[in-house]
């Protein structure tokens, strides 16, 4: 049994949901967005409206840059300059 308070069993559970994809709250391949932050490598950008945690393959992308995703694997988002 989870023997945490009410905002750890929160936190567990997104996680869980976002390593299952259940639900959805990481956006697929090929979605395209803006980087909210300098991505040097990691950052966030927005995407269909949602602020996700990236990360580039190597490159820097300056902040209200346009990015596409590139890969999703569990909560891992790569994405790469337009």
């Amino acid at each position: 049994m989870f023997k945490g308070g009410p905002s750890e069993l929160f936190s567990f559970f997104c996680v869980l949901c976002r390593l299952c994809g259940e639900h959805l709250t990481v956006p697929g391949d090929g979605k395209e967005g803006v980087a909210v932050t300098p991505l040097r490598p990691a950052g966030t950008a927005l995407i269909e409206g949602e602020r996700i945690n990236v990360v580039t393959e190597g490159a820097f992308v300056e902040r209200d840059s346009s990015v596409t995703v590139v890969e999703v694997e569990g909560n891992r988002v790569v994405v790469q300059p337009l």
